[in-house]
């Protein structure tokens, strides 16, 4: 993101407000990690450029709110969220290609109505609920009240949801694949363990033997053909609507086992 914005600032360009903004970015130094961090952790859940804008602007208040007008702090929240999403797209290029393959998978799902589901890395069947659910008003002397009905398999699914939920779902369902089978492992070898979703611990005297079985576990777990085994399983749940769905992207040629040579893999 700073190399795209410094290119702004120095490069001629056929907008010169642009370039403007640019060089404030870097004189003012707004590009800080906690003004994009939200927006660059929001993409899987498929943040939109004015979504996108407003976790830019709530930081840009915190840093600049008392010294540059609200108008000028709306211009450059709308340039850093543009240009934060167009750098993603290109430094993430082949997980951007996987979530839009993902995306492809909701649209054939949600055009049968039927939610999408998957199986975990450690053999969890994984559900999404997601339904459109109907109001139901019950009137009494007093007041009316409005209830939602409980979600059922007769109920159309909720096709945004199934969408928007798919992506950072299967991430959660493999972090907490993760997260049982390093449980496994420490349980195996006899020290104590606990967690919080991505947060592991244990006693400080079994810190090391963690850490060796947090990388083993991860390099366990990504050496399987996750996503290989997840198409398979979705072009059968599919049948002939399989052949709408677009081809996997390749894997990539990254060697997994350096992470136990990585002295920031975990933290």
């Amino acid at each position: 993101v700073y190399s795209r914005v410094e290119e702004h600032a120095n490069a001629p360009s056929r907008s010169e407000r642009r370039s403007e903004i640019a060089r404030f970015c870097l004189e003012h130094q707004v590009l800080q990690r906690k003004v994009v961090k939200q927006t660059v952790m929001t993409v899987v859940y498929g943040v939109t450029v004015l979504g996108a804008k407003d976790q830019v602007l709530a930081q840009l208040e915190d840093l600049l709110g008392e010294t540059v007008e609200e108008k000028i702090l709306a211009e450059i929240a709308q340039y850093l969220a543009t240009q934060v999403l167009r750098s993603i797209d290109e430094v993430f290029r082949k997980a951007m290609r996987i979530k839009k393959w993902f995306d492809d998978v909701s649209r054939i799902c949600n055009k049968v109505g039927v939610p999408v589901a998957w199986i975990s890395g450690v053999g969890l069947p994984c559900h999404q609920p997601y339904r459109d659910l109907a109001n139901v008003t019950v009137r009494t002397p007093l007041q009316k009240t409005v209830l939602l009905k409980e979600p059922s398999d007769e109920m159309k699914t909720d096709k945004y949801r199934q969408k928007s939920g798919f992506p950072p779902n299967f991430i959660h369902s493999l972090d907490a694949s993760h997260m049982m089978m390093t449980a496994e492992a420490c349980q195996t070898e006899g020290i104590d363990f606990a967690a919080v979703h991505d947060s592991f611990w244990t006693h400080a005297a079994s810190v090391d033997t963690m850490n060796r079985h947090i990388r083993d576990q991860w390099i366990n777990l990504y050496s399987t053909n996750i996503l290989g085994s997840f198409e398979e399983d979705i072009r059968a749940r599919l049948g002939s609507l399989a052949q709408h769905l677009q081809p996997l992207p390749p894997r990539g040629d990254l060697d997994i086992t350096a992470v136990r040579d990585s002295l920031y893999f975990f933290d």
